[in-house]
């Protein structure tokens, strides 16, 4: 008989057999199995879905259906047939491991086919992909970010380096890359953040290359700002920041000479000698500036004690 009928027609009669005769059940089972290895996943779909229809307690027509969908590369369906059958079967171990695999390659492929349009430049596209993998992994949220660099939206960037960095903490590449990007836009006190954050993962991260210069830009914005509060006369706030500047920067001639004349200006004599002294020992130009805190260290001298 079943030489006479298509597969669709076979499929169709042996359901109508199995609600009534078990026995016609385990043949449908069994036809469904072979269109399965035939490769015919439409035809062994339609048979797989019969079987479950007939006889709901065959957990192996779920895996197997999830299989034909997913090699179709239809993975909202093998994902559905399977969460049906977990809620059926919840300690059925070839039904969670199944599960696990489908789930796994659906990530593998949506994340192949965002990178594809990352690679091929398409950024905007590479986004709307990586955004629609639910639940967002580390890799779909680094797509994001990354493809945010690339079109220079620096801030959009970032916040989604740091969504993957709440996924993955140990990943030392993830706060590097934020440092980076506040770097990119002279965040200094944020770059500095970040960078240090990916060297307490990894000594050897790339961030022990860019932190120095980064140091090196923070200690001079954080100068330039004292220098500018020092001479609107807000000389409290400037004090606070000279000492910042000299926490990173021992060696500074001019934090400490505008620090020494901050404390003078207090009449903090003392502490303005040794500062006036710590300028002396470092700043070697015979200019206006030497010239003047030599003529004051005299004049300061009786105060020394």
């Amino acid at each position: 008989m079943r030489d006479t009928m298509s597969p669709s027609e076979y499929i169709v009669y042996l359901s109508e057999k199995a609600t009534a005769d078990k026995s016609m059940q385990a043949l449908l089972y069994d036809y469904a199995y072979k269109l399965h290895k035939e490769n015919k996943s439409n035809e062994a779909i339609q048979a797989y879905l019969a079987v479950i229809k007939t006889n709901p307690s065959q957990v192996d027509a779920y895996v197997n259906l999830a299989i034909c969908y997913a090699a179709k590369n239809d993975y909202k369906n093998a994902q559905s047939v399977l969460d049906n059958a977990k809620s059926k079967f919840p300690t059925n171990n070839l039904v969670l491991k199944t599960l696990q695999e489908v789930q796994n390659d659906s990530l593998a492929t949506a994340l192949a086919d965002a990178s594809k349009s990352f690679e091929g430049k398409d950024y905007r596209t590479a986004i709307e992909k990586y955004m629609s993998i639910t639940p967002a992994s580390e890799d779909s949220l680094l797509g994001i970010a990354a493809s945010y660099q690339a079109l220079e939206n620096y801030n959009q960037a970032i916040e989604y380096y740091k969504k993957a960095m709440a996924i993955s903490s140990k990943n030392a590449e993830i706060p590097y890359y934020i440092g980076y990007l506040f770097s990119e836009q002279q965040k200094w006190d944020l770059a500095s953040e970040y960078l240090k954050k990916s060297l307490l993962i990894n000594p050897e991260s790339e961030a022990k290359n860019l932190l120095p210069y980064v140091m090196q830009n923070l200690t001079l914005a954080e100068y330039t700002e004292a220098v500018s509060l020092f001479e609107k006369n807000e000389f409290e706030s400037a004090l606070t920041k000279f000492n910042e500047v000299l926490k990173k920067e021992v060696n500074n001639a001019f934090a400490y000479y505008y620090r020494g004349l901050i404390y003078d200006e207090q009449k903090k004599y003392k502490l303005a000698m040794d500062d006036y002294n710590k300028f002396l020992s470092i700043y070697t130009t015979d200019d206006e500036y030497l010239q003047y805190i030599k003529a004051r260290v005299e004049e300061l001298k009786p105060y020394a004690s």
